[in-house]
C-alpha cells in the first residue's frame, strides 16, 4: 500500500519557495541600486534625487484611484507598479536640479 502525498503540505512548500524568490530578487535590485549610488556618489542633490523619486513612487501606488480616469494599461503601470513612476520622477529630477546643490 502506498502513502498518498499531503498535497497541502507541497503546494504550501512551493507558494514559500515562490515567496523567498522574490526576496531574494527585491533584496538584490537594492544592493545593486545602492551599489550604483554609491558609485556616483552620496551627494547631496542624488540623495534628493533617490528620496523624492521613492516617496513619489511609493504613495503613487498607495492612491490608485488617482489613474481610474486613464485607460487601463495606464493604471497598470503607474498606479499598480511604482517602478515607472520612481523611473520618470528621477529622471525629470536629474534634469532640473542643479548640478551643484549645497546643503
Amino acid at each position: 500500500m502506498k502513502k498518498q502525498k499531503n498535497s497541502k503540505h507541497s503546494n504550501a512548500s512551493v507558494a514559500n519557495i515562490y515567496k523567498l524568490d522574490g526576496m531574494v530578487a527585491v533584496q538584490n535590485a537594492i544592493t545593486f541600486g545602492l551599489q550604483m549610488i554609491s558609485k556616483c556618489g552620496f551627494s547631496q542633490r542624488n540623495i534628493v534625487i533617490v528620496a523624492l523619486s521613492l516617496s513619489v513612487g511609493l504613495g503613487f501606488t498607495q492612491c490608485e484611484n488617482l489613474f481610474a480616469i486613464f485607460p487601463q494599461i495606464i493604471q497598470t503601470v503607474f498606479a499598480q507598479k511604482c517602478v515607472a513612476v520612481v523611473f520618470i520622477v528621477a529622471i525629470v529630477l536629474n534634469l532640473i536640479l542643479p548640478k551643484n546643490m549645497e546643503a
